[in-house]
């Protein structure tokens, strides 16, 4: 490690590729030190994201207004444009951490998306030796200077976050009640194509089917069996029109079972077979192509 007036510190530097600049996330930075009794840093605003992990010892963390004591196993975060400042709190004892620093749009959103915000942005508790781990693999990466080393790279900052994810939030957040039926129609949306049925959509949800099923019918005009066979026959019907794709195929498409179970379905709700409705529609548009190749007069 390097010495300067307050600490001792060894960092890694990293240059993204193309691959982590489409991503929108980036390590810049990963670094561990050793502090001396007088370690302070800051005042100073933040040109990116930074999270410092504590080994050992004792820190106190100033943002804006607000102040934090922090101690071995604790993290804390620096976002983008906000000012802060740090210095060890027991200078007779010793201070060590460890610190990763991102850049791009989606390293705020996943700082967000586990629940950091400027207001509080300390973690208790979340060292472990999987952390340090996945630390000394993003340094040992980015020291070897592998030309296709990005890849693996941006894959242990995900990893990294899934692990403060289950950290910060143990448990998934329970849908709010006024967040089903947006939910529930997304996931349908979604997934509709690997023939997912009701009793999946509910089971995503957490919640029960028979009370789903009455709110959703009374917010939407259908109830959800009928808004999933909705969504299938509006796919079908614009396969049918815009591709080559045999009955089969587009049957498979949008998640029926077998051939017979979506002809009887398509034919009940457009009130034709699909090879039916494909004729008629390039019968449809036969004539409007010849209507607007008339010569105007």
């Amino acid at each position: 490690m390097r010495e300067n007036h307050h600490e001792f510190a060894e960092h890694w530097l990293h240059s993204p590729g193309d691959l982590e600049k489409n991503a929108e996330i980036w390590v810049v930075k990963t670094g561990k030190m050793t502090a001396k009794p007088n370690y302070k840093v800051g005042p100073r605003i933040s040109r990116h994201c930074c999270v410092h992990f504590i080994l050992e010892g004792n820190l106190i963390f100033e943002q804006e207004d607000n102040e934090w004591t922090l101690g071995q196993g604790d993290a804390f975060f620096m976002l983008t444009d906000v000012q802060y400042r740090y210095r060890i709190a027991t200078p007779d004892k010793p201070l060590r951490m460890i610190w990763i620093d991102m850049k791009g749009k989606q390293a705020e959103a996943l700082i967000a998306h586990i629940g950091i915000l400027s207001a509080q942005p300390v973690v208790e508790n979340v060292v472990s030796g999987a952390l340090l781990e996945l630390f000394e693999r993003m340094c040992g990466l980015i020291a070897a200077k592998h030309p296709y080393s990005g890849l693996k790279l941006l894959g242990l900052l995900y990893e990294l976050f899934d692990y403060l994810q289950e950290r910060t939030q143990p448990a998934r957040p329970r849908i709010e009640q006024t967040d089903w039926i947006r939910h529930g129609k997304e996931y349908m949306s979604l997934h509709y194509p690997e023939g997912i049925m009701i009793k999946d959509v509910v089971h995503y949800l957490g919640v029960d089917r028979s009370y789903f099923t009455r709110t959703f019918t009374e917010r939407t005009g259908v109830n959800p069996k009928q808004y999933l066979q909705q969504i299938r026959m509006v796919k079908s019907a614009k396969l049918l029109e815009d591709t080559t794709f045999s009955v089969s195929d587009v049957a498979d498409s949008v998640g029926f079972a077998d051939l017979f179970s979506f002809t009887r379905a398509f034919t009940k709700h457009y009130g034709m077979s699909p090879l039916k409705y494909r004729q008629s529609n390039a019968a449809r548009q036969q004539k409007l192509q010849a209507a607007q190749s008339q010569p105007i007069i």
